[in-house]
């Protein structure tokens, strides 16, 4: 063989290999084309799972069982179609209430606003909201106090996770929770006396007017009320002054007519 031969040889080689390392391979031409074609089935899936979501309370079913999809962009847009039912979606409760623990963090707090939205139904979701009270992530906290006061009175059951939510680092959760315990009456007075210790004065204005409101009622938030007449806020102080006696002047009125 002449060493011209062996040269062009040589050069054919060199581009082959050059070549090659420009085209891709087979295996990821196809990969490619395997991620797109599951990307498009993927949005396909969940314009379906909107137009299933419009046909309303019928398809409560269907959308509990898409729920468990592995895929959480489809559990997402299920529980999105299943909030803009309102109170048609009480089927789906069970369902909203074991997705409250789903790893997706959008899926959570949309249990949380679904739940919420399906108002006093709800009723049954209460140990679930409880717990979604101490999530990691702020808006299912915030989307679960929201629910549990959507709930009003019916919500009592959730009193110790509420007495532990009276420390969330957030105001708003906070602030949600005493406007709850407003609504049970002396069943709260325990927990509106702790929320006389928080740091924002709103909060505590608004649990001291509730307990104001109560009468003898607010008789488990006594000590709380007594620490209250030093609050460097004058108008809690004399709402304090004022919840206390009226719940002196309550008890004593009850054990007057009892005789």
């Amino acid at each position: 063989m002449s060493k011209r031969l062996l040269i062009g040889l040589g050069a054919v080689l060199i581009v082959g290999l050059g070549l090659s390392m420009l085209r891709p391979p087979t295996w990821q031409v196809t990969l490619l084309r395997f991620r797109k074609n599951e990307e498009e089935v993927a949005r396909a899936r969940i314009e379906a799972v909107r137009v299933l979501g419009r046909t309303g309370s019928a398809a409560v079913p269907a959308l509990c069982e898409i729920l468990k999809d592995p895929d959480a962009r489809i559990r997402r847009e299920t529980v999105r179609a299943l909030s803009d039912l309102g109170e048609e979606d009480r089927a789906a409760i069970p369902a909203l209430c074991a997705a409250l623990k789903d790893e997706d963090v959008e899926v959570r707090l949309w249990s949380a606003f679904a739940l919420g939205r399906a108002g006093p139904v709800a009723k049954e979701a209460v140990p679930a909201l409880s717990e979604a009270l101490a999530d990691k992530h702020l808006d299912v906290r915030r989307h679960a106090a929201d629910a549990l006061f959507e709930l009003g009175p019916q919500a009592k059951a959730a009193l110790p996770a509420l007495m532990d939510a009276l420390e969330d680092e957030d105001l708003e959760v906070r602030q949600s929770i005493v406007e709850l315990l407003r609504q049970f009456d002396g069943f709260g007075a325990a927990a509106l006396g702790k929320a006389l210790n928080d740091e924002d004065v709103n909060i505590r204005i608004t649990a001291v007017e509730a307990l104001a409101k109560m009468g003898a009622a607010a008789k488990g938030a006594v000590p709380a009320l007594m620490e209250a007449l030093s609050d460097e806020n004058a108008y809690v102080r004399e709402r304090a002054a004022q919840a206390l006696k009226r719940v002196n002047f309550s008890a004593e009125e009850r054990g007057g007519k009892q005789r």
